[in-house]
């Protein structure tokens, strides 16, 4: 119950900071969310930085079975770093952009420790959208 009310405080002030803020009680209902806003946004291209999380959710995997979605993909493992480079910077102006965050304070502010800033270079600049996955465990 504690725990509910710290995210649902915690979610009011990321609102009031101009971010629209859900609070569910697990990847599936997370994943239900992510579905229904990607549908609401219709993005022509995404991109995502490498969460584990995110893709649990599965959203990843649909967004690169959606032929009306360019899946913007620079972590497939068989890719050459040069290429994996390439993609990362074209996901940067996606419509599109999904990751995690390290942190969210009780504030309602963003953390993260990103080696390369292809996470918080999209999430800072660039995409139309942005939609930032972040577990109970993150606050």
């Amino acid at each position: 119950m504690e725990e509910t009310l710290s995210l649902q405080k915690c979610a009011e002030r990321l609102e009031r900071r101009g971010f629209r803020s859900f609070v569910v009680p697990g990847l599936k209902e997370a994943a239900g969310v992510m579905r229904g806003l990607v549908r609401e946004l219709h993005p022509a291209s995404a991109s995502y930085g490498d969460s584990m999380t995110l893709k649990a959710t599965g959203i990843l995997d649909d967004l690169r079975a959606n032929p009306d979605i360019q899946f913007y993909d620079g972590f497939l493992p068989d890719m050459d770093r040069e290429e994996k480079w390439e993609i990362r910077r074209r996901g940067m102006t996606a419509d599109l952009f999904l990751t995690g965050v390290n942190a969210v304070s009780m504030k309602g502010t963003l953390h993260w420790v990103d080696m390369v800033g292809n996470r918080v270079a999209p999430v800072a600049f660039g995409p139309r959208h942005v939609i930032l996955l972040a577990g109970a465990n993150k606050l």
